[in-house]
C-alpha cells in the first residue's frame, strides 16, 4: 500500500502557482504547448517537482467538495421509539430483535403510556434550530411542493 506524503507549499509558492494558473497553466497535455511552457516555468520558479505542480493543477481544477449537512428528522418520536430506547439502555447486551419482541409482548395499557409520553415531547421551534438545518428543511419542502 502506497502512502502519500503531503507536501506543504509556502504562501509564496501557492501565490506563484495561482498566477501561472491565471496565465493559462490549466492543463499540461502534449498538445497544450503554452501550458507546458508555463508548467516548466512554474517548476523552476517554485522549486517544486513537476509531479507536485501537476497534482496542484488537478486539485485546483476539481470542483469544491460539498459539506455534509445535518440530517433533517421529519417525524416526532413514537411510543415504540421511547420503549426501544429505554429497553436498550436497561439491557445493553440485548439486540433490537429482542426489543421488538418485548414491545409486542407489552400490554396495550403500557403501549398507550409510551405513546402518550411520546406525544408530549415537543419538537424544537424551527427558528431555534441551526441555520443549516433550516436551509435543508426549506429545500426539502420546496422539493416536495415541486413534485406535486
Amino acid at each position: 500500500m502506497s502512502t502519500k506524503v503531503k507536501i506543504v507549499k509556502t504562501a509564496q509558492q501557492i501565490e506563484t502557482l495561482e498566477s501561472f494558473f491565471q496565465k493559462g497553466m490549466t492543463s499540461y497535455g502534449r498538445d497544450n504547448v503554452n501550458g507546458l511552457k508555463l508548467l516548466d516555468e512554474a517548476v523552476k520558479e517554485t522549486g517544486l517537482t513537476e509531479t507536485i505542480v501537476k497534482e496542484w493543477i488537478r486539485n485546483k481544477k476539481k470542483a469544491p467538495s460539498k459539506k455534509k449537512t445535518e440530517k433533517v428528522n421529519e417525524r416526532n418520536p413514537r411510543g415504540y421509539d421511547l420503549f426501544k430506547s429505554k429497553w436498550l439502555t436497561d439491557n445493553p447486551n440485548s439486540s433490537l430483535r429482542e426489543a421488538n419482541i418485548a414491545w409486542k409482548e407489552l400490554v396495550d395499557e403500557e403501549k398507550l403510556d409510551f405513546n402518550k409520553r411520546a406525544s408530549e415531547i415537543e419538537e424544537v421551534n424551527f427558528h431555534d434550530k441551526p441555520v443549516e438545518w433550516q436551509k435543508k428543511k426549506i429545500s426539502l419542502t420546496r422539493k416536495k411542493i415541486l413534485d406535486l
